[in-house]
């Protein structure tokens, strides 16, 4: 029963590359979907390098990586499904002072995902991306340990708590991967428990 009602659980017959796999969600992406069965800085401080590190690796690395996987797809006549990580700093929402490359090179992720999506869906290539938010993971462990970063999810996030990877980001990333999801591309996937829906609340008490 559980295979029919959530049959991307099982993805023997897929073949998944995961970038950024030595750290954070890449890492827990690639170790769940193994288990799947698939093969801050002040804007006028930033110097021209360090936006270009930044945009060549969040958004020019992305742009490659999928070019030459989706030229495979293409020649391959399969068709496949492309997914990109990018993050709610690239939202029209829950904007933070001190990332403006940053954000800026995820806003760039989420565009590239809708443009390849229209492009590409004639090759029968899905293509959409998902925007987290704050997770546990051995990058943010020590920030998780915090105790007024607990106070901050009860008074901010609807949710009230910080999600783990493993399941909310693997097991949408396992729907967009399985044939199930074949209708759905060029979408922004929020997971991030409702935290950028408000913006950011004042509270005396923080």
């Amino acid at each position: 029963m559980a295979s029919q009602l959530e049959p991307w659980n099982h993805l023997g017959n897929k073949v998944v590359m995961v970038t950024g796999a030595s750290a954070g969600i890449g890492r827990e992406f690639c170790l769940d979907l193994a288990r799947a069965g698939c093969s801050v800085k002040d804007p006028l401080d930033l110097t021209e390098d360090e936006w270009n590190q930044t945009f060549r690796t969040n958004l020019t690395g992305s742009w490659l990586v999928s070019k030459h996987v989706c030229i495979r797809m293409r020649d391959a006549k399969q068709g496949g499904s492309v997914i990109n990580i990018s993050s709610i700093a690239g939202l029209n929402r829950g904007h933070l002072p001190g990332s403006v490359a940053y954000s800026a090179s995820k806003a760039g992720v989420n565009i590239m995902t809708k443009v390849m999506a229209l492009e590409l869906g004639k090759h029968k290539i899905r293509v959409n991306s998902i925007s987290p938010g704050l997770f546990k993971s051995e990058i943010t462990e020590s920030l998780m340990q915090r105790d007024w970063l607990s106070t901050v999810a009860l008074k901010t996030v609807p949710l009230k708590t910080f999600g783990t990877i493993d399941p909310a980001l693997t097991s949408l990333a396992r729907y967009l991967i399985h044939d199930s999801s074949e209708y759905v591309s060029g979408n922004i996937f929020i997971v991030d428990a409702g935290a950028t829906l408000p913006g950011v609340p004042i509270f005396s008490s923080l």
